[in-house]
């Protein structure tokens, strides 16, 4: 049943789009407003999918991920016995770019009983490809771009993950570390993990593998990924002026502050 339910949505969402796409609403108050409701009803059309086809539907196939590696130090004095003044601090880093293409599958909620997969039939992959082409998801596109990656001597390989394709940029080199020092003396409010965190994505705006590759006709999703490392946390994490915000996102282990067993998400 969940089956032919998904066919008659997937059916009626086809029409609807194909219906939209082919009208035009400019300077007629009616059709606006029989727009709006056709929207509406597109939107109440996804709700009713099962959860994988309508993720199938919308997700973005392109993913950019740059993963940067940070390395900082501080300077400081000691104040008295309780207090250190911060002086400065300096942030070395480095960063590898991935392209990952995820796949077209369709994940259909009934799985099979002996290997667990997920099962479709080529009704609803058919139904999903064809709103996915008037969606303009680009997945003709994709599968050219693969081949124009597949021979770009600036991508070190490739890899089969999940069947995903992910493609990596040339291996780092060092001369590619980039470091930068910050003198805070007259404002020590400056050292932050806010700061911090907003210095190296600043640093890192457009992704590394957008210059060697041309993604001007795709419309990626980005993702920056951060690892940070002090060789002495215990002072440096403990000198941001908004550590009381944020130290119950760390663990300590071994006088040490970690987040490797839970992972800070940072939005500006």
């Amino acid at each position: 049943m969940e089956h032919f339910h998904n066919l008659i949505i997937l059916t009626l969402l086809f029409e609807t789009e194909l219906y939209l796409i082919n009208r035009v609403f400019e300077d007629d108050d009616f059709k606006k407003e029989e727009h709006v409701f056709l929207k509406q009803d597109k939107t109440e059309l996804n709700s009713l999918l099962s959860g994988g086809i309508r993720l199938s539907l919308s997700k973005n196939r392109l993913l950019i991920t740059d993963r940067i590696y940070v390395g900082f130090d501080t300077e400081y004095k000691t104040v008295d016995s309780t207090t250190n003044k911060i002086l400065c601090y300096t942030t070395s880093t480095l960063t590898e770019s991935f392209l990952k293409i995820r796949a077209g599958n369709i994940d259909f909620s009934l799985k099979d009983g002996l290997i667990y997969l997920p099962q479709t039939s080529d009704l609803i992959t058919t139904g999903v490809k064809l709103i996915r082409f008037l969606r303009n998801k680009k997945d003709f596109e994709l599968d050219e771009l693969k081949k124009t990656l597949e021979k770009n001597r600036v991508l070190r390989s490739m890899e089969l993950y999940n069947q995903d394709l992910i493609f990596k940029m040339n291996s780092l080199k060092i001369n590619d570390i980039k470091s930068t020092f910050f003198d805070v003396r007259e404002n020590p409010s400056v050292y932050s993990f806010k700061s911090l965190i907003e210095g190296v994505l600043n640093e890192h705006k457009q992704p590394a593998i957008l210059k060697a590759v041309d993604l001007t006709a795709f419309n990626p999703t980005l993702k920056q990924e951060c690892f940070i490392a002090a060789h002495f946390t215990t002072a440096d994490v403990s000198l941001f002026n908004d550590f009381d915000e944020i130290k119950d996102k760390f663990t300590v282990l071994n006088k040490s502050f970690l987040t490797l067993d839970k992972l800070i998400s940072y939005k500006k």
